[in-house]
């Protein structure tokens, strides 16, 4: 992996960014093995969906609020984080009744049930303790491998560090796992999808006496 030579101006990203927000997300993830688990078919029919899917997440996360964006310049690296601080949610970005009818709407009915499951899923091995869920990080694949990825890490870990919040995310490949493992993140019980991919709930305690 070649490093990043000087550090990146990470910032929040918002409503301008969506365009190039959504076109990380929906380039970072429409392949691999959770992708294809659950939009199975052809490839390029699947980065069309998952363009739909990553329109139908920014725009729901934006109307729930509590959802903060990470972004490099250019919002080629982007980070989405959900505040669970207080715990009185759902875990998730949206509602799950809002969030299926968008995107039955937008991909199809079969498509948005298997979402809904993977849901379901994540949120009965979520934790009970205060933190921050790391929903996604993707980088666009031109610009990945280069050290962006731990750079929104640590971005966001310094504030966590300095308000003693710990942090929560569910890596969907073995790449995912050992990236967060750098940064502090230990495997809880790991969650095999039924005729899909395993996945890796993890969790990062805060680093006391750490800065902002």
């Amino acid at each position: 992996m070649t490093g990043l030579r000087t550090p990146l101006e990470i910032r929040s990203g918002g409503v301008a960014d969506r365009h190039e927000i959504v076109t990380t997300l929906a380039e970072a993830f429409h392949n691999g093995a959770l992708a294809e688990w659950l939009m199975p078919g052809e490839p390029a029919l699947r980065r069309l969906a998952y363009r739909q899917y990553a329109h139908v997440l920014f725009d729901l996360a934006i109307i729930g609020g509590r959802v903060e964006f990470d972004v490099t310049p250019g919002a080629y690296g982007a980070a989405v984080w959900v505040d669970y601080s207080n715990l009185e949610r759902d875990h998730g970005l949206t509602g799950p009744g809002r969030f299926r009818g968008a995107m039955a709407q937008a991909v199809g009915e079969q498509v948005a049930d298997r979402f809904i499951d993977l849901r379901r899923v994540i949120a009965s091995n979520a934790p009970t303790e205060p933190h921050h869920h790391l929903a996604f990080l993707g980088v666009s694949p031109g610009h990945q491998r280069t050290g962006i990825a731990t750079a929104l890490l640590r971005h966001r870990h310094a504030r966590l560090d300095a308000t003693g919040m710990a942090a929560f995310v569910v890596a969907t490949s073995e790449h995912g796992r050992e990236l967060f493992g750098r940064d502090g993140y230990t495997v809880r019980q790991p969650i095999a999808l039924a005729n899909g991919p395993t996945l890796w709930p993890m969790w990062r305690a805060p680093i006391t006496g750490a800065r902002p």
